[in-house]
């Protein structure tokens, strides 16, 4: 639970942070449309600012709304179940989904960003913001975020079901069965599922030690 609380406040703290690019896009925006209808200017500069505001409010603040559970969901049995059961949905989702979604953006945007920070790449127009490799690192910021959180939902989902002692089995035999109809060799997927409950049998404090 402290784990949990501790990821909640850091989501909280980052996406409390970028609740102030809105404003700041707003501003840069309005001084944009003044500049180039008013005193018929452009800034390409400035058009990139809200450019990487926006990119980051975004990216950077994923994890802020799946903490607030804003994320958009297809609310058709959701919403009748109890608390229990949304508890399930949440930690299977969590589990079979996001997590292997984000560490796979991780893995496959790792070279993408390595090499952009390599070259220090930079806005192809003459004026534009020399920060392009910053601007991709969000890729990796976005998945290690909400994998963070998506763990702190893991851990909340599981203190609320884990008195459901007798779905654990089952819920343990889907997770395996999943993992193993995806092509993952049988002892890695059996050794791992049993490591996952029972880590979290540990955090939650189902499981006591002698």
């Amino acid at each position: 639970e402290g784990i949990s609380r501790y990821l909640d406040r850091f989501s909280e703290l980052t996406g409390k942070i970028c609740s102030w690019f809105v404003a700041i896009m707003v501003l840069i925006t309005c001084l944009v449309v003044i500049m180039r209808y008013g005193m018929d200017m452009g800034s390409v500069f400035l058009q990139d600012v809200v450019l990487y505001l926006h990119g980051s409010l975004f990216l950077l603040g994923a994890a802020f709304a799946l903490k607030r559970g804003a994320h958009v969901r297809v609310d058709i049995f959701y919403r009748n179940f109890n608390k229990s059961k949304k508890a399930l949905v949440d930690l299977l989702g969590n589990v079979i989904f996001l997590q292997p979604v984000c560490w796979t953006i991780i893995l496959y945007s790792w070279g993408y960003v390595e090499f952009s920070w390599r070259i220090m790449e930079v806005s192809p127009e003459p004026d534009g913001l020399p920060f392009v490799y910053i601007q991709k690192s969000l890729l990796i910021a976005v998945a290690v975020l909400l994998s963070l959180q998506s763990l702190s939902e893991i851990l909340k989902s599981y203190l609320v079901i884990k008195h459901m002692v007798e779905f654990i089995p089952l819920l343990m035999f889907g997770v395996i069965c999943l993992v193993l109809l995806a092509g993952f060799p049988v002892a890695f997927s059996l050794a791992g599922t049993a490591l996952i409950f029972a880590g979290l049998g540990v955090i939650s404090g189902t499981f006591e030690s002698a």
